[in-house]
């Protein structure tokens, strides 16, 4: 028996970027991981995907959202430009866009420190980079 997709609701403080993410996995079973890159440190971020999930991606105020890109410029962080928040990853790895969320701006998600892993990715390749992107993050991605 399959379980039936849960949708779970995110969106930065001020609610101008918004995300639905769809997935199978429980709050338990999704990955949480801290990226121990400069800029992720320094904003908080605990990400998760499931390469099964979907995203769907929702922008109120167009104006207000900014896509950062740094270092390798391979993935582009949804900032709002009203409160700051960063509720969206997403990249392009062979044409198809594909993204993870972070966990802290998901509505009612249960989640605990003590299960995060802590990734230092600063020597990886952008090859190997794309691939691992490409095996682990949400891989159906909507933009509204």
């Amino acid at each position: 028996m399959t379980r039936r997709k849960r949708q779970l609701l995110g969106a930065c403080h001020c609610g101008n970027i918004g995300f639905v993410f769809a997935t199978d996995m429980t709050d338990a079973e999704l990955p949480k991981r801290e990226c121990q890159c400069a800029f992720c440190r320094r904003h908080g971020r605990i990400s998760t995907s499931d390469p099964d999930g979907e995203i769907h991606i929702t922008v109120e105020i167009p104006e207000n959202l900014n896509k950062y890109r740094f270092g390798h410029r391979t993935a582009d962080f949804y900032v709002c430009r009203e409160c700051g928040a960063i509720p969206v990853v997403t990249c392009e790895v062979d044409g198809v866009t594909i993204g993870l969320v972070d966990v802290r701006m998901i509505e009612g998600f249960d989640w605990s420190r003590a299960d995060t892993s802590q990734h230092d990715r600063n020597d990886e390749k952008i090859d190997d980079r794309l691939a691992r992107r490409k095996r682990n993050w949400t891989g159906t991605i909507t933009i509204e």
